[in-house]
This record gives C-alpha cells, structure tokens and sequence, in this order.
C-alpha cells in the first residue's frame, strides 16, 4: 500500500467506522485515536535519495537509511489490513 492509499484508509475508518474498536471512549467517538495514528503515518513518509533508494523521512533522522516502508508503517498496515 502507499503512502498516500495509507493516508486514505484511515480517514476512510474515521469516516465510516469500520473497524472494531477495543476501547470505550465517554462520549462515543473514536475519531481521536484515528487521527493520532494519522499523525503517525504523516511523520513516517517515503522519501527519495537519489534515484532507487527510498526512506521513511522520519527514521532517517535516527537510523539514516531506513527502507520505506520502515517497521512503524509495515505495523501499521498489518493491524488495518
């Protein structure tokens, strides 16, 4: 999946709820935990170095050379696919 059909995926579980939630919010909404994950996923996208190598911009800062997609979006993706 890329990045932006990540992006996508989420803001089409805030949408329409499809997901089952494990956690009780007071009010109702599980939006919040939605768009914190979002926030996660727009730290952590691609970026190319030169012409065939891409990285996660945001592991890049620590570990430099992070292959795009790094373990925090692979996670990501296993538990929404």
């Amino acid at each position: 999946m890329t990045h932006d059909e990540l992006l996508a995926e989420i803001d089409s579980a805030m949408d329409d709820s499809k997901y089952d939630y494990d956690f009780n919010c007071a009010d109702g909404s599980h939006d919040f935990m939605l768009e914190a994950l979002r926030k996660v996923v727009e730290l952590h996208k691609p970026m190319k170095i030169g012409e065939t190598l891409t990285v996660c911009r945001e592991c890049f800062v620590i570990w430099e050379n992070t292959p795009y997609p790094c373990a925090t979006i692979q996670a990501i993706e296993k538990e929404l696919g």
